[in-house]
C-alpha cells in the first residue's frame, strides 16, 4: 500500500462525512430550508451509509490488490470459536464500559448532562428514512469500520515499521476521531463530546486486534449491535 492510499485510508471517512454534511446544507439552502447547517447535520447516519458504501468498495480494491478478499475479513474459523469466545466476552466488556465512560462521562462533564448530547446527536428524521437508518445503517458501519481501521490499516503501519503502541495510537485515533463529522457541529462542547468518547474505547479494540487479529469477525458482531442500538434511537424520535 502507497503512502498515499495508506493517507487515504486513513482519512477518506472524516473528509466524506464533512463533504456530505456540506453537499447537504447547500441543497437545503437553495431549498429554502430554514438553519440549513443544523438542518443537514441531522441526516447524518444517511451520511454514513453513502460513506460507508465507498469505504467497502474501497476496501474491496485495497485488498485485491494484496491478493486479498473482502469476505475473508469477515469470515470465523468454526474451529476456533470455542477458545476464543471468552476472550470475545472479556474484549466486549471492557470496551463497552470503556466506551460508556467515554459518551455518558464525557457528556455529562460537557453538557451537564449526558442526555442533552445524545439529543444533539440523536434528531428527528421522517418515518421513511428510519427504515435505512436501522437497516443499512449499522450493517454498513459495522462492516466497514473495525475491519478498515485495524483490519486493513493497523497491519499496515506495522509492516512499515512502527511500533505496536505507535500504530495503535494512529489507526484507533483515526477511528475515534472520524465522528467529529458526524454530524459536524458549530458547538465546541459538541465538536470535543464527538472527537473524544470513542478514543478509549478504540485505541483499546486497536490493541486488542494487534495482538489477536483472529477476534476480529466477532468484534464486527458486537460492533454492529452497539451500531444498531443507535439507530433504534431514531425510531423512538422519528416524525
Amino acid at each position: 500500500m502507497s503512502t498515499a492510499t495508506l493517507t487515504a485510508a486513513l482519512t477518506h471517512r472524516l473528509a466524506l462525512f464533512a463533504a456530505g454534511q456540506v453537499l447537504l446544507t447547500l441543497i437545503f439552502a437553495l431549498a429554502g430550508v430554514a438553519e440549513p447547517f443544523a438542518a443537514a447535520g441531522a441526516w447524518w447516519p444517511l451520511t454514513a451509509i453513502v460513506v460507508n458504501v465507498v469505504s467497502l468498495v474501497l476496501m474491496r480494491w485495497w485488498l485485491h490488490r494484496h491478493d486479498r478478499r473482502l469476505r475473508d475479513v469477515y469470515r470465523v474459523e468454526p474451529h476456533r470459536v470455542p477458545r476464543v469466545l471468552g476472550l470475545v466476552a472479556l474484549v466486549t466488556v471492557i470496551a463497552l464500559a470503556l466506551g460508556a465512560a467515554g459518551s455518558l462521562g464525557l457528556g455529562a462533564l460537557l453538557f451537564g448532562a449526558p442526555q442533552l448530547a445524545v439529543a444533539a446527536l440523536v434528531q428527528p428524521l421522517p418515518a421513511w428514512a428510519i427504515i435505512p437508518v436501522v437497516v443499512v445503517f449499522p450493517l454498513t458501519t459495522a462492516a466497514v469500520e473495525l475491519p478498515l481501521y485495524f483490519g486493513i490499516v493497523l497491519p499496515e503501519l506495522r509492516e512499515r515499521g512502527l511500533g505496536e503502541w505507535s500504530a495503535v495510537l494512529i489507526a484507533g485515533g483515526a477511528l475515534a476521531v472520524q465522528h467529529v463529522a458526524l454530524p459536524l457541529s458549530a458547538d465546541p462542547a459538541f465538536i470535543a463530546w464527538r472527537a473524544l468518547m470513542f478514543v478509549a474505547f478504540a485505541v483499546f479494540l486497536a490493541l486488542a486486534l494487534s495482538r489477536r487479529p483472529v477476534l476480529l469477525p466477532y468484534l464486527v458482531g458486537i460492533h454492529y449491535l452497539l451500531d444498531l442500538a443507535v439507530a433504534l434511537q431514531f425510531a423512538g424520535v422519528a416524525r
